[in-house]
């Protein structure tokens, strides 16, 4: 995939995933942002299951099942592994740390988002089948049983356990974010804003660069406007 359409979805997926965790914002205790890490509540995290498949159809691999809300988020970021610390019931998505594509768009960094289990021993498991996938789930409105989807998963990456006394994602792949809108203003002042020289044709000092604007139009354009207002 293009470097520049990495960048968009991946930021499409981050302002999906901001704009979802602040849809739980009203619930005490739902969601705990922690810099660039998103530690779900048990409320929250009861919208995620972990599954076994029992059907070639269903790959080989476990996986995570997500329903439609998330799947909105969870589809569009690029996700680089899963990790499980060791008697523990926590899931934690890492995503990948995008490198400036074409000179265009900064370094994104990591993220993550950690989903709490009841089984541990689950988790155990998973580990050392070395892999995890993902695959979107809903219930079947005539039977009010839960679906899987078969064939291609949403994601697959490599899963691991985390070693002891060492951080959920290394402090080099990733930087606080105290808000997304805050990220998205600085890396249009630092970089996009003015990448382009004064002599290219149509160039307007201060403009938003195309990739970021159409990226955030499409995930939300409300954020959008708030951002053009704070500009201004």
């Amino acid at each position: 995939m293009n470097n520049s359409i990495n960048h968009i979805q991946h930021i499409v997926g981050i302002v999906k995933l901001m704009a979802w965790v602040k849809s739980w914002s009203k619930i005490k205790h739902s969601i705990k942002q922690d810099g660039a890490m998103f530690f779900l509540g048990d409320t929250v995290s009861s919208r995620f299951a972990l599954g076994i498949p029992k059907h070639p159809r269903y790959g080989k691999f476990p996986f995570l099942a997500i329903q439609e809300q998330e799947s909105s988020w969870v589809k569009e970021i690029l996700w680089d592994r899963a990790i499980v610390e060791k008697n523990e019931r926590y899931l934690m998505l890492v995503s990948k740390k995008m490198p400036a594509s074409g000179g265009l768009l900064s370094d994104i960094p990591s993220l993550g988002v950690c989903i709490s289990f009841d089984d541990h021993d689950k988790l155990k498991n998973f580990e050392k089948l070395k892999r995890i996938e993902s695959r979107t789930m809903w219930m079947d409105e005539e039977t009010k049983d839960w679906r899987v989807s078969d064939g291609l998963p949403v994601f697959s990456v490599p899963i691991s356990e985390k070693p002891p006394n060492e951080p959920w994602i290394p402090e080099k792949d990733m930087e606080v974010m105290s808000s997304f809108e805050n990220a998205l203003t600085n890396r249009i002042n630092q970089r996009n804003r003015y990448s382009k020289p004064k002599t290219e044709p149509n160039f307007r000092m201060g403009e938003w660069d195309p990739v970021v604007y159409e990226a955030i139009k499409r995930a939300d354009p409300q954020l959008l406007e708030q951002i053009e207002k704070n500009k201004n």
